[in-house]
């Protein structure tokens, strides 16, 4: 009975685990472990064995696996860093680029003023000329 219910309750979590991220597993323990409770009671009653708390109090993950989620969270970790990078680079660009554009926008205008002064002179000794002649 000892080995049915070791390789049967091994063979439960296991299947019961599959069905969650293992993310999940560490976050919802209370949850888990009432649904895998009854599981446990629904498998194991024909044998007189009755679970009336279950406890989830490690995870551990093959070494291959654990590491390829390590690896894939410094790929995020990595990948986020790039964009942050990236779209301050953007951002930096369209500062420049706005800056650049008002300093021609005050030549263009300070331009006009003075072709527009050099005008009005221009008219005024004009006048001057026709007044003096």
């Amino acid at each position: 009975l000892d080995e049915i219910l070791k390789a049967e309750s091994q063979e439960s979590i296991r299947n019961f685990i599959r069905k969650y991220k293992h993310t999940q597993v560490a976050d919802l323990k209370s949850e888990l472990a009432s649904t895998f409770t009854q599981e446990l009671n629904s498998k194991f009653n024909q044998f007189g064995v009755h679970f009336e708390h279950v406890a989830v109090t490690a995870i551990r993950l093959p070494p291959d696996l654990e590491k390829t989620f390590s690896d894939t969270t410094l790929y995020d970790v990595q990948l986020q860093k790039q964009i942050k990078k990236y779209e301050s680079e953007v951002l930096k660009i369209q500062n420049e680029e706005l800056r650049e554009i008002t300093e021609l926008n005050k030549d263009h205008i300070r331009l006009l003023t003075e072709d527009e002064a050099a005008k009005q002179r221009g008219l005024i000794e004009r006048e001057e000329k026709i007044i003096n002649a």
